[in-house]
């Protein structure tokens, strides 16, 4: 009888069946409608970073010994928002892949800092890390010194680069000799100034 009453045009149990249906189809654009300006909306507040200067700031705090990194594209990216170019070191080992750039996140009024990060995929691989501030009335550089101590080779030192600090950190996934994992971290450090 309900199969019968369907097939009737002007049945009121079919008019019912097609209001229901014209009600869930309502309801499915209304929900994508939805969806999508709350998609938008989300994307536009996430763009609100500021043009110049660190990242925007956000609502929650970091437990203490964690650094929250937000990514640039490039060299200019990374100038742009932290006010000086980055320093660069002039000669890495072989198979060092392009540095990649970061923006740290800075409590409100400290200067920018940035970091600059290479690696390597071999298994001698060697991964740089480069902290970088402006050295607005900071002196004093630090010689390169053992850090770390997790049974790989790793070694850092400070240096001042027109203007720049420098803190860089060099790590070596392994290695059958510390003597000379340590002349190439003397190298690449050396050339970070071009001393």
């Amino acid at each position: 009888m309900l199969a019968q009453a369907l097939r009737h045009p002007d049945h009121p149990l079919r008019l019912a069946w097609l209001f229901v249906q014209a009600l869930a189809g309502s309801a499915l654009f209304a929900s994508a409608a939805y969806a999508a300006l709350y998609v938008a909306r989300d994307m536009r507040s996430s763009a609100d970073v500021p043009a110049s200067g660190a990242p925007a700031q956000a609502s929650f705090e970091l437990p203490p010994g964690l650094v929250l990194l937000l990514p640039v594209d490039d060299a200019a990216a990374f100038q742009q928002r932290t006010g000086f170019a980055p320093v660069l070191p002039a000669s890495l080992p072989d198979g060092v892949a392009p540095p990649r750039y970061f923006l740290e996140r800075v409590p409100e009024g400290a200067p920018a800092r940035g970091r600059i990060v290479y690696g390597s995929r071999a298994s001698d691989a060697v991964r740089i890390v480069m902290i970088e501030t402006r050295a607005d009335g900071m002196s004093g550089e630090a010689d390169v010194r053992a850090i770390g101590g997790a049974g790989a080779p790793a070694f850092g030192a400070t240096r001042i680069c027109g203007g720049v600090r420098v803190d860089a950190q060099i790590y070596f996934a392994a290695s059958d000799d510390p003597g000379a994992a340590l002349q190439t971290a003397r190298a690449i450090l050396a050339s970070i100034c071009g001393d």
